[in-house]
């Protein structure tokens, strides 16, 4: 095996895997193709202070445990204590308050993420029928069951939510996020939108017996509630090394066949797989294929901005939007999810851009969501909220339909084939649903072992 090793792109997979390689003594080349190293979890620098784009938690191995009701969808649990191990030598976490729902014009104890289900010790919702563990629709077999192959978010929750909890607690969430029902995307992807499935008896035993049988399950933090603060870190232990070279440039022109890659115009000698860190439209582009992906692609509205704390009614470091009073979906005070209370607090507010125009017509998406946050945080002073940067994200999101999971599939055996299988695929590229932080983690970690495994052989 060569002792270069080369990454086209710039994701936390290949910030991840670079570093670690780097650290072992393997000359690495990354071609950034002109974005910050880290991506989208690099963050922005704005008037002095450091904002994420939006909510962006950890999760810890010592909580998983206990969290039977999770996805393991996301392939970063099977390695969950080691990832855990890593993310605590590489940035200071600590534990994140625990998120809110808004709903029925009031704050609740976090039920779509956080499994806290104190909303339904005292409630009028219909209990689901208990289903045998065995049933092919029963949640705990979502993973694994053929039956989820092809099962609606919608009709999964049928059998194991029933629909009195779903239609009142869930469905408007979805509708929010995605602008339509959860009819529309399947099951086994559920999380893609953070919607809970959790299995029949969970609920049955809270509305029924007054008993709550999950525990919470916890997230995590940066000291500085910026989970860019991870990739700052990692940036400083790569820039020691003087085996790294990172070129910025944007990418014109790539090739990658058996042992060569063109980038360019100019051609590198490889060994080994090139691991690929771009975007499946961007790969596509590049290599000149269509990518063919069937899906419907959903647009948001980010607003990031400082609000005075005077306006900061209660500490509350996320809250989930169900109540259709407004527009948005999401509120996260970053500062306040770590505990922290400065005069002016970094918030994110997010909205689905179809569904905030339909809240504010005849206002662009611009002031439609200045105007929602205003009204989310009931601010009528002007001088207690700034306003720093506004992102409208076309195609942020796909829904995961079975046709759009199985155009991707053959994206990446298009990209496999083209390349004559001289490539590795991280973030994006490696599948549906595996593009967050900790799945990014686990790839860059595993990439790093991978070389450990070829040396010992």
């Amino acid at each position: 095996m060569s002792n270069e090793i080369f990454f086209v792109g710039s994701n936390l997979a290949t910030l991840v895997g670079g570093c670690e390689l780097a650290k072992k003594g393997y000359r690495v080349r990354i071609f950034t193709d002109g974005a910050p190293l880290g991506g989208y979890f690099s963050g922005i620098s704005l008037d002095g202070r450091d904002f994420d784009f939006g909510m962006f938690l950890f999760e810890q191995f010592s909580n998983i445990q206990s969290g039977r009701e999770r996805s393991t969808i996301n392939s970063w649990l099977e390695n969950s204590a080691e990832i855990s191990n890593w993310l605590n030598e590489n940035v200071k976490l600590k534990r994140a308050i625990t998120a809110e729902v808004y709903i029925f014009g009031k704050k609740y104890p976090d039920y779509i993420m956080s499994n806290k289900l104190d909303i339904l010790l005292s409630t009028d919702v219909a209990p689901p029928n208990r289903l045998d563990v065995g049933s092919p629709y029963h949640a705990s077999n979502k993973e694994h069951s053929r039956h989820y192959d092809s099962m609606s978010y919608l009709e999964a929750c049928k059998h194991n939510h029933g629909d009195d909890f779903h239609f009142r607690y869930i469905e408007p969430f979805i509708k929010k996020i995605i602008g339509h029902g959860s009819e529309n995307f399947l099951a086994r992807y559920h999380r893609f939108s953070w919607a809970p499935l959790y299995y029949p008896e969970t609920l049955a035993d809270v509305i029924e017996n007054n008993k709550i049988s999950i525990p919470e399950y916890p997230f995590w933090t940066t000291n500085r509630g910026f989970a860019g603060d991870l990739v700052r870190n990692l940036k400083k232990i790569i820039d020691r090394f003087d085996n790294v070279e990172i070129i910025e440039d944007k990418i014109s022109d790539l090739k990658i066949g058996e042992s060569t890659l063109v980038v360019n115009k100019k051609k590198y000698k490889t060994e080994g797989k090139v691991h690929l860190g771009l975007s499946m439209g961007r790969v596509s582009t590049l290599l000149g294929f269509d990518d063919q992906l069937k899906g419907e692609g959903v647009d948001f509205t980010i607003a990031i901005a400082l609000v005075h704390r005077d306006s900061i009614k209660a500490e509350c470091g996320c809250i989930f939007i169900v109540d259709d009073k407004f527009g948005s979906y999401r509120f996260t005070d970053q500062d306040s999810i770590a505990g922290l209370d400065p005069e002016w607090h970094r918030v994110v507010i997010e909205s689905n851009s179809k569904i905030l125009q339909l809240k504010y017509p005849g206002k662009d998406k611009n002031r439609a969501i200045v105007q929602d946050l205003k009204f989310f945080l009931d601010i009528s002073e002007k001088e207690r909220l700034k306003v720093l940067k506004i992102l409208n994200i076309q195609n942020g999101l796909y829904l995961p339909t079975l046709d759009f999971i199985n155009s991707k599939k053959r994206a990446s055996d298009k990209i496999l084939h083209i390349t004559k299988e001289s490539v590795s695929l991280t973030g994006d590229l490696a599948g549906y649903g595996t593009s967050s932080i900790n799945n990014q983690i686990a790839q860059g970690l595993q990439l790093s072992k991978s070389y450990e495994r070829h040396t010992k052989d």
